[in-house]
């Protein structure tokens, strides 16, 4: 897919999201602390999203980033290491709520998440 029809299908999908949501692009903006002009530019496809656009609006249209990535082409801009995709993304969530509610687990991180999922994986095959 070339980058212009990424932008647009993006662009499509950004519509619809603030649709669902309720929002303006001014609103977006607020939110986000993205420029209302640089929001508008992504839509009409004459910018292109980087993490950190994508990231926000994930949070704020409350999509899962991955739902963004692929019709941003943001797969193929960016190595696997610099996506937060996945169990990451959900882990930040949890965290966010954690911290929201004054909650602190320090034990709560991505390596304890994947030896929990390890175990459940081991219980299963039995």
């Amino acid at each position: 897919m070339s980058n212009i029809q990424n932008d647009q299908s993006l662009g499509l999908l950004l519509r619809s999201l603030l649709k669902e949501n309720a929002l303006s692009m001014r609103k977006l903006s607020s939110l986000t602390g993205i420029d209302t002009a640089t929001i508008s530019r992504i839509i009409n496809g004459k910018q292109q999203a980087n993490l950190h656009h994508l990231k926000q609006f994930a949070h704020y249209l409350n999509t899962p980033l991955e739902a963004l990535i692929d019709p941003a082409g943001a797969a193929s801009n960016n190595t696997e290491n610099e996506l937060e995709t996945g169990i990451h993304y959900s882990i930040d969530k949890i965290q966010e709520i954690l911290k929201s509610f004054n909650i602190v687990d320090t034990n709560f991180t991505i390596e304890r998440v994947e030896q929990e999922l390890t175990k459940y994986k081991q219980y299963a095959q039995t």
